[in-house]
Formats: C-alpha cells, structure tokens, sequence
C-alpha cells in the first residue's frame, strides 16, 4: 500500500504556537503517530515489491540458461 496523500501539519495556523511545542502539544503527537504509521505501511510495501522484482529475475535467469543450454549456478 502506498501513500498517496499527505497529512497536513496541526501547526500551521496554531495560535499556541511557541518554541519546543512539539514535546506537549497533543495535536502535534497524534499526527506523528499517523505519520509514523504511514512510514511503516510505505516501508513495508517497498520491502515486498523488491522481493518480487528479485524472484522475478531469478526465474528469468534460470529460464534464460535452461533455453541457452546453460547449467544452473
């Protein structure tokens, strides 16, 4: 799955606003969890796609050899 809309960040347009808000505003801690959240379903999807190009390739090696003559290695 991947991500295709950004979240927008509860700090634009905050009238609490001020300095080092991050580490106590609840707002901001959710978005982060969500974000995070987001990063790990993107990751995931990565990690399955290469491990699909990569048996796709053997297969097509191995293929590849076996209508050349070659022996497998």
């Amino acid at each position: 799955m991947v991500v295709s809309a950004t979240l927008d960040s509860p700090c634009r347009g905050c009238t609490d606003r001020c300095v080092r808000c991050h580490s106590s505003c609840g707002r901001y801690a959710e978005y982060r969890q969500e974000l995070d959240r987001r990063k790990q379903e993107c990751y995931a999807a990565h990690e399955q796609y290469d491990l699909t190009v990569a048996l796709t390739r053997e297969l097509r090696r191995r293929v590849d050899n076996r209508i050349l003559g070659r022996k497998y290695r």
